[in-house]
């Protein structure tokens, strides 16, 4: 009970999205999760007709982790004061990668920032697709050990006690 309280917390998801950023695996792939998330709502968003700063908030909200929230609003920020959208989100290399930043500054200037941002959401998608079918490759055979060893385990606690009780009566 404790350990779903504390993760609906603020406190509670900054400390698992930090732990989540440290285990090499699963940190790319929360990045891959939270870009597709961020992309796809905000080229949702500007295609729709919605306003930039307001598009930000939102997607900053459907993103679902804590870092990247943090770091949209403060972009979302600097928008307000003027300051284009690439060069917020360049000042943030280890959430939003430079493809995404260099994309989102062309989609600027030519005016296809939704058509960019889809179409980044799309690519995304298909690595985290490819993310979790290596990540399952990787997991199988060590879920197939541990579960060998843990039918050894008990196969073994049995039949001792029965090679045990035979052996007192030879």
């Amino acid at each position: 009970w404790f350990f779903a309280y504390f993760r609906r917390t603020i406190v509670g998801r900054r400390v698992f999205a930090n732990i989540l950023f440290h285990i090499p695996v699963a940190k790319e792939l929360v990045k891959k999760v939270a870009l597709v998330r961020f992309t796809r709502t905000l080229g949702s968003l500007i295609a729709s007709g919605t306003v930039i700063t307001e598009s930000l908030g939102l997607a900053a909200e459907a993103v679902g982790n804590d870092n990247y929230q943090q770091a949209i609003r403060q972009a979302l920020k600097q928008v307000k004061e003027g300051v284009p959208l690439s060069k917020t989100l360049g000042q943030y290399p280890k959430l939003f990668p430079h493809l995404l930043v260099n994309m989102v500054a062309v989609g600027e200037r030519t005016g296809t920032l939704e058509n960019v941002l889809k179409t980044f959401a799309d690519f995304y998608d298909e690595e985290v697709d490819n993310t979790l079918k290596d990540l399952t490759t990787f997991i199988e055979p060590l879920l197939l050990l541990f579960m060998g060893l843990v039918i050894g385990t008990i196969a073994f606690s049995i039949l001792l006690p029965i090679y045990q009780l035979v052996g007192k009566f030879l």
